[in-house]
């Protein structure tokens, strides 16, 4: 097990990336951030989404990790991609700026970036995350992309991405290590996109 020190360390290795710093794109501590979580969309959750989970039948599928493990992966990737392009569109975007909000906060989990170890995630969400940014972009919102799910599970709960009870994540090195990898590429990828993803979240509870 690893010592409280060396998670705090390892976590603060984030900050060590050679990514320039920039200038937010929105006047944080001026104007107040007035925004909504788009949640249930490229992280499954139960009680936001119920019918995803309902339909297929299995009382063991609780979570995104199960819902890939427990059904047939082709009906499941087929269930996923028609949520990813249903379930938030364009639209909603309009919406959203129109009822006078300027933030929107997109949880994303790391499988999305990779899987290792047999796995059984489903991936394809980050297209939708592009095209969400660009729709943020058109209609003037700022995004805070939000790291959802670490490996292991850093809570325990269904919106980590896997259900326990003994949540894992900050016991292995290893765990913490694709995550900072994840928080970085994440980084990596919005760094020319600044006017638009004004802050990434780099872990959720």
């Amino acid at each position: 097990m690893l010592s409280l020190r060396t998670v705090v360390l390892l976590c603060l290795s984030i900050a060590s990336t050679s990514l320039a710093a920039v200038t937010p794109s929105f006047p944080y501590g001026s104007q107040k951030v007035r925004g909504v979580n788009l949640g249930g969309w490229l992280v499954l959750e139960p009680w936001i989404t119920p019918s995803l989970f309902d339909n297929t039948g299995d009382s063991r599928i609780v979570d995104e990790y199960t819902f890939a493990q427990y059904q047939d992966r082709t009906r499941a990737t087929n269930a996923l991609r028609h949520h990813w392009e249903t379930f938030i569109t364009e639209a909603d975007f309009r919406d959203i700026a129109a009822a006078g909000l300027n933030h929107v906060r997109i949880p994303i989990g790391y499988w999305a970036y990779e899987v290792n170890g047999g796995e059984p995630y489903i991936q394809g969400q980050l297209p939708y995350l592009a095209r969400a940014i660009n729709w943020a972009a058109k209609y003037n919102l700022k995004v805070i992309i939000d790291l959802h799910g670490a490996p292991g599970s850093q809570n325990g709960f269904d919106n980590s991405g896997l259900r326990t009870s003994n949540p894992s994540w900050h016991l292995s090195g290893s765990n913490i290590a694709r995550t900072n990898a994840v928080i970085k590429t994440i980084a990596n990828n919005y760094k020319d996109q600044t006017a638009t993803v004004a802050a990434i979240a780099p872990l959720n509870e």
